[in-house]
């Protein structure tokens, strides 16, 4: 899988989705020293955790890596 492919399916799995140029570049930056099961990992218990959360209170995706 790319790296590319990666952040897609991160993506898909972000709970609030803005910004998707800025989450890339993050993403990049951040599979330099953390393994993307890790990262997967991360975004997914977030997003269960923000579930009923309003979106003002959502991170973006790049904040949040």
């Amino acid at each position: 899988m790319t790296l590319e492919d990666e952040f897609e399916l991160l993506w898909l799995n972000w709970p609030r989705r803005v910004a998707k140029k800025q989450a890339r570049k993050a993403y990049m930056a951040a599979r330099k020293h953390t393994p993307a099961a890790e990262i997967l990992e991360g975004v997914e218990r977030y997003a269960k955790h923000t579930q009923n959360q309003e979106n003002r209170y959502i991170l973006h995706c790049a904040t949040f890596l």
